[in-house]
């Protein structure tokens, strides 16, 4: 499973993204991207972009 962790360090945002390495392919690299723009748009603006 894909998991998505994000961390402000000053005025940069962290955003790591974890993908096991048996399982790793091009969907889960996907999913795991865009978990993380989603939270990153709840962060910035408020509100889901991607729900």
């Amino acid at each position: 499973m894909t998991m998505v962790r994000t961390q402000v360090i000053g005025d940069v945002l962290l955003i790591e993204i974890h993908n096991p390495p048996i399982n790793a392919g091009s969907l889960g690299v996907r999913e795991g991207l865009t978990a993380a723009i989603s939270q990153l748009a709840e962060l910035v603006h408020g509100f889901p972009r991607f729900a």
